[in-house]
């Protein structure tokens, strides 16, 4: 879809016509319904426009990459939505990370001509200003900072997962090689990916990557040494020890204090987890939209990007670029 120009009228919600449901126990909806708009305010009418991609503040706010709106959205753990960007070239955000010193970082598939050759930004919180830090930097769906303030971006169409220094402003390739998608595992060029999207970063800085197309989940340390966690291969939803399980299209990742991650399936409906070895569903049961106090009996539509803020999970259940009317961000309880 095109971004719609800075001056478009959302309308106004009717809240009473489209009520949003309590946020209780299990799955539940934060914030947005069936209709898509650009409306700041309370939960009950708050609006957003295919939101792809969810980060959680250190002060609790929930980030929200709002795609098809052009707009970074900030919303608190009640739903209180307000609009943090939306500027002329800043069009559709996706990747999303805070460093170690509390810098933001936003990744757009445009670039500021209008060309889809990407660009990294770094955004202020206090003004809501996104200046330009790098151009021309592909499409990058995955964005995570290690411990020291370097960024690790995935690129979705380059098949190749690089680090970005900015304090010196320089690009180094870490695994993949650019135009050549595939599977393998091993140490730099020699490895393959295939679509990569979704990165997070463990305390020791091991980098976990949602390895889409392959339908894999992959560890690349610091060396360049990529090695496959999860996923046979099979583009399927089971449950079971981690290199039998299967996945369907893995786009989104989180990752607990006790390094166990969690992972959203673009096609499934579902939401998973990565623990100890095995791997099971957290949520989710077939594509839809259903809120339930049972999470697995609840329905997501594409799940995207997620992130912790326990003992919640949060999901970017959007529309996956169609006209489809799924234009929310979900909550998911855990511990039940």
């Amino acid at each position: 879809m095109d971004e719609p120009s800075l001056d478009a009228d959302a309308g106004t919600p009717d809240a009473a016509t489209h009520p949003i449901g309590e946020l209780g126990k299990g799955l539940s909806t934060l914030i947005g319904d069936s209709r898509a708009g650009l409306v700041d305010g309370p939960r009950e009418s708050s609006l957003l426009n295919n939101p792809v991609n969810v980060l959680v503040g250190s002060d609790g706010s929930i980030y929200v990459a709002d795609f098809d709106n052009g707009a970074i959205r900030v919303v608190s753990p009640d739903g209180n939505t307000r609009t943090l960007v939306r500027q002329e070239g800043f069009s559709r955000p996706f990747g999303m990370a805070f460093t170690p010193a509390g810098e933001f970082y936003v990744q757009t598939d445009h670039n500021l001509s209008g060309e889809l050759k990407g660009a990294l930004w770094r955004v202020s919180l206090d003004t809501g200003l996104a200046t330009l830090v790098r151009a021309d930097l592909g499409r990058v769906r995955g964005l995570a900072s290690l411990s020291d303030g370097r960024l690790v971006i995935a690129d979705k169409f380059a098949a190749t997962v690089r680090i970005y220094d900015p304090q010196e402003d320089r690009i180094e390739e870490l695994a993949g090689l650019a135009g050549s998608p595939g599977y393998a595992d091993g140490s730099g060029s020699a490895a393959r990916f295939a679509e990569p999207l979704d990165v997070v970063v463990a305390e020791n800085d091991d980098i976990y990557l949602a390895d889409s197309a392959n339908h894999r989940i992959r560890k690349i340390t610091l060396a360049g040494l990529v090695s496959t966690v999860a996923g046979n291969g099979q583009r399927a939803s089971t449950d079971g020890p981690a290199l039998s399980a299967s996945f369907d299209t893995p786009v989104g990742l989180a990752i607990d204090s006790e390094g166990g991650l969690y992972v959203s399936e673009f096609a499934s409906g579902r939401t998973r987890k990565l623990s100890e070895g095995l791997a099971s569903t957290v949520a989710g049961s077939t594509q839809g939209f259903a809120d339930d106090p049972d999470p697995l009996s609840g329905k997501l539509h594409v799940c995207e990007g997620l992130d912790l803020a326990p003992p919640y999970l949060y999901v970017a259940d959007g529309n996956g670029g169609t006209d489809e009317a799924f234009h929310r961000v979900r909550r998911l309880e855990l511990g039940q």
